[in-house]
């Protein structure tokens, strides 16, 4: 009886710093970001992967009729979401796309999660930039269990902004109809903006999504497709371990203090803005939007 009741209070007490940590303490206590530019990411490449992966699956007929990135996304993500129903605790535990995509054709399941990876290489596939994505709690470096989310940041190129895509759901995030990044979404948030998704759901609304997705954007990870590396958005305010549990997996390569940086447009992207629209313009919207 007494060790079932110590148990009880462990379970109990472990739930209540979670919480706290992640539901309570963040909303209190937001970070901020370094307003100093750091780092540059690299651009996300284009590899053979993608070239055969548009050629196997003819990705240029889902957006050929597509008017914007926002419909070609749309469309893809339509094809990557009938390639299999999603099985919970199963995971692919593949990097590589046309596996993971002949897995699926011969009857296996996988995980939601697993969405982003094909979703991401199939936007590049059609030449849609953009990156894998974790966002971290604030404690994931010892915390055990759901200490990230994940989904894909891509370069918005009618926005010459980059814009957070969560493939799991098929969802992005709306603030007067402008597609919102990781930090600008945490930021709407916590200023009670009005937030929409879409495409609309008929299941899920923006406030639950929210609320199951603002536990996790204290920090930022992003691997840009083609390339190897992690790079880190962690408030300079955070002493973040490199190694989950000090000896565990890799959480990321490099680290970034500064939103400016992390979500600069690129140059190689530059040739894809429409006229008017810089790099300092946009450095200078997101200081404004994230760092005040």
């Amino acid at each position: 009886m007494v060790l079932l009741l110590v148990l009880l209070t462990l379970i109990l007490c472990t739930y209540a710093v979670g919480f706290w940590s992640t539901r309570i303490y963040p909303a209190a206590r937001p970070f901020r970001y370094s307003q100093t530019p750091d780092i540059q990411l690299p651009d996300p490449r284009e590899t053979l992967i993608h070239k055969n992966l548009a050629v196997r699956f003819h990705l240029y007929q889902h957006t050929r009729v597509s008017l914007s990135d926002s419909q070609s996304i749309d469309s893809l993500m339509a094809w990557v979401h009938n390639l299999w129903q999603p099985q919970l605790g199963r995971f692919a535990n593949s990097d590589n796309p046309l596996t993971v995509i002949s897995r699926a054709l011969n009857g296996e399941r996988f995980t939601r999660s697993d969405y982003n990876l094909i979703q991401a290489h199939a936007m590049m596939a059609v030449g849609i930039p953009c990156r894998l994505t974790s966002l971290r709690t604030r404690d994931c470096s010892w915390r055990p269990l759901a200490s990230q989310y994940e989904g894909i940041e891509y370069f918005d190129r009618e926005h010459c902004k980059w814009v957070w895509h969560d493939a799991q759901l098929g969802v992005r995030v709306l603030q007067n109809y402008v597609p919102l990044n990781s930090l600008e979404i945490k930021q709407a948030y916590l200023d009670r903006e009005i937030l929409t998704l879409t495409p609309d759901q008929d299941t899920l609304t923006a406030a639950n999504y929210l609320q199951q997705l603002i536990p996790f954007l204290d920090i930022v990870v992003a691997c840009p497709m083609g390339q190897t590396k992690k790079f880190a958005l962690i408030p300079p305010q955070l002493k973040l371990l490199k190694k989950q549990w000090l000896f565990g997996p890799t959480l990321y390569d490099t680290r970034s203090s500064a939103a400016v940086s992390f979500y600069a447009s690129h140059p190689a992207q530059q040739l894809t803005q429409p006229a008017g629209r810089s790099t300092g313009a946009d450095s200078n919207r997101i200081r404004k939007s994230l760092l005040h």
